[in-house]
């Protein structure tokens, strides 16, 4: 059982508080008191085990009340990067002749319209940035694996590492059955025009 300053400490640390910060916040004497001091005392009280026993119960605690109430879920953070990672240019824009036309966003893909990062009025017409695909491919990737062989690996995580994985899983079945039916749908359109030609 922890007093009540312990108890602030913890829930400082809970709240991505360094240690020096939560243990200013639960002991207020220690304000005083020089960095140096004030970090000894806030490692010596993080090492008692009742304190990091009640870390992890309280962290558990809230990640359970996040994921209860809805706030975020893995699936979540890999839908939003699957929605960066696969978007397609056509999906914004159309290219006919010498002429780039960017699309009403009533006409984009609600799924879509979360990989664009800006949309303004420029020098010369509308421009509309895109969030960066290799970033989140790369996220995607080191999430579900695909670097060095090896899940990205945080400490106590709770199986949080396990369940993006398992949500990739789902996502990315989703994602790969869009791109297989926009491929047959592409290689129909590529055909039909390609028999047409001459060479």
């Amino acid at each position: 059982m922890l007093n009540a300053r312990e108890e602030k400490f913890v829930a400082a640390l809970v709240a991505g508080d360094s240690q020096r910060a939560a243990y200013r916040k639960a002991f207020k004497q220690s304000r005083k008191w020089k960095d140096a001091t004030v970090d000894t005392k806030a490692c010596l009280l993080w090492k008692q085990d009742k304190i990091q026993e009640r870390y992890f119960e309280v962290r558990e605690e809230v990640a359970r009340a996040a994921h209860d109430e809805g706030i975020v879920t893995a699936k979540d953070i890999l839908r939003e990067l699957a929605k960066i990672g696969f978007a397609d240019i056509t999906d914004y824009l159309t290219v006919k002749s010498d002429l780039v036309q960017i699309k009403n966003t009533e006409d984009i893909p609600r799924a879509r319209i979360g990989a664009i990062s800006a949309i303004k009025q420029g020098n010369f017409g509308i421009e509309m940035k895109l969030h960066d695909k290799v970033r989140a491919l790369e996220l995607m990737a080191r999430i579900y694996g695909l670097v060095n062989g090896q899940p990205m690996q945080q400490a106590d995580d709770n199986g949080l590492s396990e369940a993006i994985g398992n949500a990739a899983k789902e996502i990315f079945a989703d994602e790969v059955l869009d791109v297989q039916q926009k491929t047959t749908e592409d290689t129909d359109v590529v055909g039909a025009s390609d028999s047409k030609t001459e060479l």
